[in-house]
């Protein structure tokens, strides 16, 4: 169960926790940016032939949207992107990927010299996990904003050069977190980026949290200190990002330093600071749950800061799943029905909300296990790319006495792609009932090998010993 302190969904295990602070999280993003991480320079759709165009383009008119770009692009040289990338930007709203990528390679071919194409294309590269190909598109976008001759544009612009270049240095600084001098010189030349970010855009909440990251990272008492006054720095630009203390306590549980994460964190609730601050609260919880292996009483700490952040906000979907999910790791699992269920009405498109209320119902009576099947079973549906998604289903069919068909989804599941450890849980449970020992075996190892919170982690313990009490079969 991986809470990762990057991005801006917070996954545990199969249970899924919405990121609350997105701006705090936003570690590894471009300095602004909208789907498919395009970045957003403001396409005025109030030029008359952008709005025209948008016309066209929503009854499906997409030749003759572009041939209206075109002439708006024209005449506005300087206001807008080449029309293929505001094409691009239209089908990522969309939701058409495979058409975004057309667009942004004719836009790379018919105007090779303006850099917002290798942008666009370089930040799909970076959320798609090819930081070698994102690297190369960012440094293609550099090199071409030196030559550009579009003057509000490239003020637009060039902070996401630096941005997406920060990013690589970042993520290749995570890939080599073992070789500790290969990964101090990235948090080098990430620092170095943000810097030149910062010159561009002095007052950038993210930048200068990322900034604040990078130095921290090196770990120098010189750095260290500046980072905080960085953090600082963040919170006056912006009033709605995580507290100074609180990101602190995160970069400390990062670094696997619990001790100073607690003191952190502690002296972020405290009264002065953050003890009626939501987010503050949220990251606290969130803290808590991910620490329940250094200490088994966060948990209640964790109950405690969701309860009050939702007496702050009782409509906070943050608060509502994140305090389910603690009801689930303490198997509450009426208490937790009741959260997620609150916030699946809030937000019946939520997938989160849904997704966890299917494992609070499942392991209840027969009638909730039969309401859980059809949450699962539409999720399934729904989002047939998520592993989240899957693993939810193969447990629902588990417990509702479907034993081949739950081994047909866990078993395809394990093999495919890398799973969490609820998931390794459940398909080990499965194996193990259907009298593959070994291979529940293995499957219970992998997921007992990692520090990571599950919320089956006393399950896989309690099944692994009863695997190697159990007589060998000949």
């Amino acid at each position: 169960m991986r809470l990762p302190s990057t991005g801006l969904t917070v996954t545990l295990g199969t249970l899924v926790v919405l990121g609350a602070l997105a701006a705090a999280e936003a570690w590894a993003q471009p300095a602004s940016v909208g789907p498919m991480g395009t970045p957003m320079t403001g396409v005025d759709e109030k030029i008359q032939e952008v709005a025209d165009a948008k016309a066209r383009f929503t009854k499906l008119d997409f030749a003759g949207a572009l041939t209206l770009l075109r002439e708006a692009v024209k005449k506005n040289a300087d206001r807008l992107p080449p029309a293929q990338v505001i094409l691009a930007m239209w089908y990522a709203e969309a939701n058409q990927g495979a058409a975004v990528l057309g667009s942004l390679e004719m836009a790379v071919a018919e105007d090779p010299g303006d850099p917002q194409a290798y942008l666009i294309l370089g930040n799909v590269e970076l959320q798609a996990g090819r930081v070698t190909a994102a690297g190369l598109l960012f440094d293609k976008a550099q090199s071409v904003m030196g030559s550009f001759k579009s003057p509000n544009r490239k003020k637009s612009l060039e902070p996401n050069v630096y941005a997406g270049l920060a990013a690589v240095a970042e993520s290749r600084a995570t890939i080599a977190d073992e070789d500790k001098a290969r990964a101090n010189q990235e948090w080098v030349g990430a620092e170095e980026r943000l810097r030149t970010w910062l010159k561009l855009d002095p007052n950038n909440a993210i930048a200068l949290q990322r900034l604040a990251r990078a130095l921290f990272k090196q770990r120098t008492s010189e750095k260290v200190n500046e980072a905080s006054e960085r953090l600082k720095e963040a919170k006056k630009a912006d009033p709605n990002v995580l507290t100074p203390a609180a990101t602190m306590a995160k970069f400390y549980q990062e670094e696997g330093d619990f001790k100073n994460a607690k003191k952190w964190m502690e002296y972020a609730l405290s009264p002065q600071l953050g003890s009626e601050d939501l987010r503050t609260l949220l990251e606290a919880a969130r803290w808590c749950v991910q620490t329940a292996l250094e200490d088994p009483g966060q948990l209640e700490e964790a109950k405690k800061h969701a309860s009050k952040a939702i007496r702050l906000d009782e409509k906070s979907m943050d608060a509502l799943i994140l305090r389910g999910v603690v009801a689930l790791f303490q198997k509450e699992y009426e208490p937790a029905e009741r959260y997620f269920l609150s916030a699946h009405v809030l937000s019946p498109a939520n997938f989160a909300a849904s997704n966890n209320l299917a494992l609070a119902l499942c392991e209840q009576n027969e009638a909730k296990k039969r309401q859980a099947m059809e949450y699962a079973r539409n999720n399934a549906q729904q989002y047939q790319n998520s592993p989240e998604a899957a693993s939810t289903y193969g447990w629902v069919l588990y417990k509702n006495n479907q034993l081949a068909e739950a081994d047909n989804v866990l078993s395809r599941l394990v093999r495919s792609v890398r799973v969490n450890e609820d998931t390794l849980y459940y398909a080990a449970r499965v194996a193990s009932e259907r009298r593959r020992p070994e291979e529940a075996n293995q499957l219970l190892q992998r997921a007992l090998g990692t520090k990571n919170p599950f919320s089956m982690r006393p399950e896989a313990q309690l099944l692994l010993e009863q695997l190697r009490k159990a007589p060998s079969t000949p």
